[in-house]
């Protein structure tokens, strides 16, 4: 509970600033491509509804015995284009879509990647120096030089390099053991 007189704690955003352009570009993106679609349909609409001179009443007898006037025919043949170009642009509008969000999904992951792999090799270097150091007693403070290591771990397994990051506990598990005094013999040998 707050104290009297500080506002209460606001709880963070859970969108990011990355989340929410997405989500506006992919808006103004679906209303262009709608308005597109639009204005095509009514360019089209405007172009099969021209009438002809003298058609009035124009037609042909079918096998069937039914009159098909002209205008019935051209009414019939506009509803049949518009109808065809309505589905087929929503169907490009949607594909748009896929392609447009799978490009920027592949695109982040490749660059996610590179920044990935560019860490990984900065974290196990350095961990590597550091666990030279420690081992040959280069460092005033070992138990602060081993946590800085398993920091590096931490760090390795948050990016996804749990390999690596165990390769590096590993290490630390025997980094700055008893060490053997040069000119002597281990007690295992």
């Amino acid at each position: 509970m707050p104290e009297p007189g500080l506002a209460p704690l606001r709880a963070p955003s859970r969108t990011t600033l990355r989340w929410r352009l997405t989500l506006v570009y992919g808006a103004v993106a679906v209303t262009v491509g709608l308005l597109l679609l639009v204005l095509s349909l009514v360019l089209v609409e405007r172009a099969l509804s021209v009438d002809f001179a003298n058609s009035r009443g124009v037609g042909v007898q079918l096998p069937s015995g039914q009159r098909l006037t002209f205008d019935a025919f051209q009414a019939q043949l506009r509803g049949q284009a518009m109808s065809r170009l309505l589905s087929q642009g929503l169907l490009a509008l949607a594909l748009l879509g896929a392609i447009r969000s799978s490009a920027q999904i592949f695109g982040c992951e490749a660059r996610r990647f590179q920044v990935v792999q560019g860490l990984t090799e900065r974290l196990t270097t350095y961990a590597d120096m550091a666990l030279e150091a420690v081992n040959a007693g280069d460092v005033i403070d070992e138990v602060g030089g081993i946590e800085r290591i398993e920091t590096c771990a931490h760090f390795l397994e948050l990016i996804d390099a749990k390999d690596a990051a165990r390769t590096v506990r590993r290490r630390v598990a025997v980094a700055g053991g008893p060490r053997v005094a040069p000119g002597t013999a281990s007690a295992a040998a």
